[in-house]
């Protein structure tokens, strides 16, 4: 057989045919003409690379190649190209959705071309020659095409005969320290030369090269306070979650290009602390079956509506029986890199926010997974996560999150800088202030039965939620005292709620989950469990629905309420209203502006059993639900393996009462403002 080279040779020398050649069919002209015209500058990529071109050529050349790779999938060129299912089906038929994901498969290649990575521009490549031959022969011959069929069997066999290889990769970059040495040595060149992103071959747009600018000002004194919050973070997550750290050698940072000078921070921090750092780009393909959250470096944002529109692009492929090789080969990962896989601490996540809101056109072409479909998936994820904690025990591990704004945040590079400015006070708020409120909202809560929380004005909230009642007060506690440990900011008491007896209607006005809007969010529970949900982002009920159920529900059929959570983060809450940015704060911020429900598992899924304390010795007894309680007899019933937050503003706040076994009421937020006694501080900040 021949090698990856030699290969190579053959399948460029079919594009530049295809490139060449005239088809009778003008559509399929123009279709084959996109992609060979797309692969041909991939191989021109990767021979600048091999030449040393990245180091030779000026700063202006690297942008115009960047450009190049990357214009075909942008939002001006999006709408009436290939790339767009809508369009394709309009050109070419049902035929045209599967050739618009074969051209969306192409999406990783600059990035493969940068990193050198023949052998996964070559089996692309080989998949478009493929396809291409087969319309040649037939058009030659006045035959039809291949069938929807046949080229759903194309790509099922693209994916399953490279299953192996892949997910081998998949694991090895993951979590073998070795796969990092490139990211590292670009940490390690000269920052202020702007001409360093571009080694990376991701996407860089004008968000990343302000940032860099801007990062490129800050002084050490302020990028070494950025970094040190966030490992600083990490090394307490561990001793708030009562694991050692000592004991681990690797933990893996994703973040988007353009903070490097503070991840070369960072990562001297972890290596000080005897971490290996694990770093790598998204290489995830579209028709590979989604693993969990990739421990990836990201670039720019290219096109929203183009991931989107092919986040399903696997169900032209998906069934029980790739199900199972997906699993097999990413068990044979993970037994293959066994030691490095134990050794792993866990991910920090350097994450970003600022971008426009987005709500996605519902493109009916796209692909959809089918109600069989989504009931394999939710087995396979349950099925991945056990292999994953089965090589990487989830109560040896931790993580931690913070974020920054980007610069489309603003509208000038002055006001962006007084943004990035006070999201820095708001990641290092005084610990010891908030230790000492909290603790009082600890102690009140600790006396709960259930907890009242009603809206206000158009905010049609009214729940009730159930939480444990200790039996030893002095001793235990039902709600966790959080801090700025695994979720920076600091700012919020959380609870496993107790399902039966917790109902209502949880709504709110607007919210942003996981870079989506969603308009209107409603959601009802009867003991503890979702039974109806709506929004209002489009017209037809059917596809708010849809929504909803695709990324909040992530395909189940209902979810429990995993978590009650009080935030108070009152400072958070007035810099986002005076800069005009709550649509975009992350969840991980306005979690911490007012109290959120978590759709899902509880905060301590995998962790039950171990022992966790508040910082005042009281031990937390409210880890379980009636799901998780199901972990020792019926394991694929315990976790849902999502958790969603979805946060009410105090400004939409009309009420929250704390409600004790004799019926004693305790009002903890009342219009907005914190009324019990030990929290007031909490509302300086709102009157400002």
């Amino acid at each position: 057989m021949p090698d990856t080279l030699e290969r190579l040779e053959l399948s460029l020398k079919a594009v530049r045919r295809m490139n060449s050649e005239e088809l009778s069919n003008p559509v399929l002209n123009e279709y084959f003409k996109s992609l060979s015209g797309f692969i041909l500058n991939v191989f021109g990529e990767l021979e600048f690379v091999k030449n040393g071109g990245i180091t030779k050529a000026s700063l202006e050349e690297l942008r115009e190649r960047n450009h190049r790779m990357y214009e075909i999938f942008l939002p001006e060129n999006y709408e009436k190209n290939f790339l767009n299912p809508e369009y394709a089906k309009e050109k070419l038929g049902e035929e045209g959705v599967i050739l618009s994901s074969v051209f969306a498969e192409l999406y990783k290649m600059p990035v493969y071309a940068y990193e050198e990575d023949e052998f996964n521009i070559l089996i692309r490549t080989e998949l478009v020659v493929q396809i291409y031959t087969l319309y040649v022969y037939a058009l030659s011959s006045d035959e039809p095409g291949p069938s929807v069929n046949e080229l759903k069997d194309i790509l099922y066999w693209y994916v399953s005969d490279y299953c192996d290889v892949l997910s081998k990769d998949a694991v090895e970059r993951d979590y073998c320290p070795e796969r990092s040495k490139r990211f590292h040595d670009i940490l390690n060149t000269n920052l202020s030369d702007e001409r360093y992103v571009y080694s990376y071959g991701l996407y860089v747009n004008e968000d990343v090269i302000k940032l860099i600018h801007f990062m490129n000002e800050l002084d050490k004194e302020e990028i070494d306070k950025i970094a040190d919050t966030f490992t600083g973070g990490y090394v307490r997550g561990f001793e708030a979650g009562n694991k050692d750290l000592s004991k681990k050698k690797s933990v893996s940072i994703i973040a988007r290009i353009g903070f490097e000078r503070v991840l070369q921070k960072a990562v001297s921090n972890f290596n000080n602390l005897g971490l290996k750092v694990l770093i790598h780009s998204d290489k995830r393909s579209f028709l590979e079956l989604p693993m969990s959250r990739n421990f990836c470096y990201m670039g720019g944002t290219l096109n929203r509506q183009f991931a989107y529109d092919h986040k399903n692009d696997y169900g032209l492929v998906f069934d029980r029986n790739l199900m199972h090789r997906k699993l097999d080969t990413i068990k044979d990962g993970f037994e293959a890199v066994s030691d490095f896989a134990r050794d792993y601490a866990g991910p920090a996540c350097f994450e970003d926010f600022g971008e426009s809101v987005f709500t996605p056109a519902i493109k009916k072409s796209a692909v959809k997974l089918s109600d069989k479909q989504n009931h394999i998936f939710t087995e396979y994820r349950r099925l991945y996560t056990d292999i994953v904690k089965a090589h990487v025990p989830e109560e040896e591990r931790s993580f931690t999150i913070i974020a920054f704004p980007l610069p489309s945040i603003a509208k000038t590079d002055e006001k962006y800088k007084e943004i990035f400015k006070d999201i820095i006070k708001v990641n290092t708020l005084d610990y010891e202030k908030y230790l000492r409120i909290q603790n009082v909202l600890c102690d009140t809560l600790n006396k709960a039965d259930y907890c009242i929380i009603k809206g206000k004005g158009t905010n049609k909230t009214d729940m009730k939620v159930k939480v444990v009642t200790p039996d030893n007060p002095e001793k235990q506690a039902n709600f966790e005292n959080c801090l700025a440990d695994v979720n920076i900011p600091l700012g919020e008491v959380f609870t496993s709620p107790v399902l039966k007896g917790t109902w209502g209607i949880l709504n709110v006005s607007k919210v942003y989950l996981s870079g989506l809007e969603y308009k209107n969010l409603t959601i009802s529970f009867k003991d503890g469990i979702i039974t109806e949900y709506d929004c209002s982002n489009f017209e037809d009920t059917k596809e708010n629905k849809n929504y909803i159920y695709e990324n909040v529900l992530m395909r189940h059929e209902t979810l429990p309420l995993g978590e009650f959570a009080i935030g108070t983060n009152t400072y958070a809450y007035r810099l986002s209203i005076e800069h005009d940015i709550g649509a975009l704060l992350p969840i991980l911020i306005a979690e911490k502006c007012g109290p959120h429900f978590a759709v899902g598992d509880t905060c301590y899924s995998d962790c039950e059993d171990i022992r966790v304390y508040n910082p005042d010795g009281k031990e937390i007894i409210a880890k379980e639900n009636d799901y998780s309680l199901l972990r020792h007899t019926q394991p694929d019933k315990a976790y849902f393996n999502c958790h969603t937050d979805i946060t009410i503003p105090y400004d939409e706040l009309g009420l929250l009462v704390c409600v004790t076994k004799e019926g004693e009421e305790i009002p903890i937020i009342e219009d907005g403002l914190f009324v019990l006694a030990g929290t007031l501080e909490l509302n300086e900040p709102l009157y400002k």
